[in-house]
Formats: structure tokens, sequence, C-alpha cells
């Protein structure tokens, strides 16, 4: 049997209880401007912040 471990990152629009149901782990994304100012996704900035 294979084992299979699925990944997404912090973007993802998948629901919350799909995730803990699945045990989907979750990335973080950086999000970079100007190479100077470096953000965590969820941490640091949000997504409304984005757009």
């Amino acid at each position: 049997m294979i084992n299979v471990h699925i990944f997404t990152d912090s973007l993802t629009t998948l629901p919350q209880d799909m995730i803990a149901g699945l045990n989907i782990s979750i990335v973080q994304v950086y999000i970079v401007f100007s190479n100077a100012q470096v953000y965590r996704h969820t941490e640091d900035i949000s997504t409304d912040k984005l757009t």
C-alpha cells in the first residue's frame, strides 16, 4: 500500500472541517513586497490585505 499525505498552501479555500477530517497539512505562504518586506500569510498579513 502506498502512503499519501496531502499538503496545501495557506491560501487554500478548503473548508476547515475538510482539512481536519482528511488530516491535510498547511504550508505557509510568504508574501514579499519590493524584496524588502516579507510577510507570512495568516501570521503577519491577512488575505484581505492582499487584494
